[in-house]
């Protein structure tokens, strides 16, 4: 068993199908024999070796939960050969969001449920997920785009901000906590310390300061989130 204090989520298959109560001991059974083994050999695949799977069953229909946890840093260096961290971290997001699209797939088909059987299917992609949708943020504040004006390009560095310190205060392992705030960082300097007004922006030079704010803020709200989240984990 997996020290899961120490591990992320990296992704999860949440799968609720309308079986009857009196064969729930049987669906259950059908998971573990049938779901478990195959969803086990393609997170090792896709995502590293040393990955791992939680089951969890609910009665009242069946109620599946199927979770593989790991770590970023190990999941990165198996995704195999990449430019960079940014390029890395998309890569990682399209494989975990695949092994979790496999998960709850064969959870449906050891169930046998099709159809109006199926109640709920949800794909979950953990910490990953967040990661990518801050980069795919980043990206976008980067490109200093000609049809945004400042105080929007502002707004959305505030936005990046709440999302990078939810992400890190999410992650429980040390390492992984330090390679993505040093990464996230080096991303962030990459946006415009000023930024360009848009074309149809005439008061942006008013929130070009707000806009240099929001970004020193990101930068520091970072950097001290690290510190903190490192230290919370050293002293479990």
């Amino acid at each position: 068993m997996a020290d899961y204090i120490r591990t992320n989520i990296l992704c999860q298959a949440y799968v609720h199908a309308d079986i009857d109560d009196e064969f729930f001991d049987l669906a259950v059974a059908a998971i573990r024999k049938s779901a478990l083994p195959l969803i086990e050999t393609r997170a090792k695949f896709f995502l590293y070796q040393d990955a791992e799977l939680a089951f969890e069953s609910e009665p009242g229909s069946v109620k599946s939960r199927i979770t593989v946890f790991g770590t970023i840093l190990v999941a990165l260096q198996a995704v195999g050969q990449y430019k960079d961290f940014r390029e890395g971290a998309l890569l990682l997001y399209d494989d975990v969001r695949r092994v979790a699209e496999v998960a709850s797939t064969e959870t449906l088909f050891a169930l046998k449920a099709r159809g109006q059987e199926i109640k709920r299917i949800e794909i979950r992609t953990g910490i990953v997920g967040q990661l990518h949708r801050i980069i795919r943020a980043i990206d976008a504040a980067e490109s200093d785009r000609l049809d945004q004006g400042v105080k929007g390009k502002a707004e959305d560095l505030e936005a990046i901000r709440a999302e990078v310190l939810k992400l890190i205060d999410n992650i429980n392992n040390a390492d992984d906590v330090e390679l993505v705030a040093d990464e996230l960082y080096l991303l962030i300097e990459e946006i415009p310390e000023t930024p360009t007004p848009g074309r149809r922006d005439p008061n942006g030079a008013k929130f070009i300061a707000l806009y240099q704010d929001n970004r020193r803020k990101l930068l520091s709200s970072l950097a001290r989130a690290k510190r903190q989240r490192m230290k919370a984990i050293h002293a479990l």
